[in-house]
């Protein structure tokens, strides 16, 4: 809704269709893993399928693999218990940092309830 609002729905999608249009990516022969530790959290009603797990390992170092149950695309605002539980659990967050992420939290929902009475 936020990019038919503001006019940008054609340059946000277009990722999209160029991805399609052109089959994909492909790694650069010069290519060179990501060693920064990721996590992904992998929504079933996204967009696009997600590749196998040892596939995003050649790109990417990563620590946390979680298949959620449920939501897609737009997964802060589908599902925002799962993904702040996910990011919470990957971090290891402290009761001192709770406060805050109900603040996100507590933000999250406020969207969804936009979300939700935009469309």
């Amino acid at each position: 809704m936020v990019y038919i609002i503001t006019k940008t729905f054609n340059s946000a999608s277009w990722i999209y269709y160029g991805r399609r249009e052109e089959g994909g990516r492909f790694l650069p022969k010069d290519f060179h893993r990501i060693k920064i530790p990721t996590a992904a959290a992998l929504f079933p009603a996204e967009m696009l399928s997600w590749p196998p797990r040892s596939y995003a390992e050649r790109m990417y170092n990563i620590k946390r693999w979680t298949k959620m149950p449920k939501g897609g695309h737009f997964a802060a605002l589908e599902q925002p218990k799962l993904l702040i539980d996910d990011i919470r659990a990957e971090k290891g967050v402290s009761t001192e940092k709770l406060d805050y992420m109900n603040e996100i939290n507590e933000y999250l929902k406020q969207m969804r309830v936009f979300y939700e009475q935009a469309s």
